[in-house]
C-alpha cells in the first residue's frame, strides 16, 4: 500500500492483515472487522484474496430468467415478547420484519450503515462513535435520536436484562 493508503487506514487494519496471513482469524472475522473499520467490502474481499490466493468473488454471469415456479419456506415462530432478551436465530429473523438496527449486515457479512449513517473507532478499538441518520421518527411521531439508542445499550449491559448482546460487547 501506498503511504497516502496507510494515512487514510484506520491503524488496527495491519496488524487484522496480519492476524489474518497467520490464521489466527477467519476470513469472516477479517471481512468483517476490515469493514467495520472503514475498509470497503470489495478491498477487503481483495486483500483476503491476496493473503489466501483464493478468488471470494466470482466472476458475474448472465442468466436467462426463469418464470413461474412456487417458493416455499418454513421456520418455528417463537415467542418474541423482547427485543433485548432474544436469545433465538428465528427471533431475530422475525423482529428484522418490524424493527430497524444501527448496521444492517449483508449476505457477506460485511456491516453497512442503516440508522447509523457511519461510525469511527478509536485507535484501540474500545470507542465507537456513531453518527445517527437524521429524520428518523418513531412510530408515535417522535424523534429518533442518541439517547433513544443510550437507553438500549445501558439496557442491554445491565445483567438484570439478560440480554444476549452482552457479549458482543466483550
Amino acid at each position: 500500500m501506498s503511504k497516502d493508503m496507510h494515512s487514510n487506514t484506520h491503524p488496527y487494519v495491519p496488524e487484522l492483515v496480519e492476524q489474518f496471513r497467520k490464521g489466527e482469524i477467519s476470513r469472516r472475522d477479517f471481512l468483517r472487522t476490515a469493514t467495520l473499520l472503514g475498509v470497503s467490502a470489495t478491498a477487503a474481499y481483495a486483500a483476503a484474496g491476496l493473503i489466501t490466493g483464493q478468488k471470494f468473488v466470482p466472476q458475474a454471469r448472465a442468466q436467462a430468467k426463469k418464470m413461474g415456479g412456487h417458493l416455499r419456506f418454513g421456520m418455528n415462530v417463537l415467542e418474541i415478547t423482547d427485543p433485548a432478551t432474544y436469545d433465538w436465530t428465528a427471533k431475530g429473523n422475525g423482529a428484522r420484519q418490524i424493527v430497524e438496527s444501527l448496521v444492517r449486515t449483508g449476505n457477506d457479512n460485511v456491516a453497512r450503515p442503516y440508522l447509523a449513517e457511519r461510525w469511527d473507532v478509536s485507535e484501540d478499538l474500545k470507542t465507537w462513535t456513531f453518527h445517527l441518520r437524521r429524520g428518523v421518527k418513531w412510530s408515535n411521531g417522535d424523534d429518533f435520536n442518541a439517547d433513544d439508542l443510550i437507553f438500549n445499550m445501558e439496557r442491554w449491559l445491565d445483567p438484570a436484562t439478560g440480554s444476549s448482546n452482552q457479549s458482543r460487547f466483550a
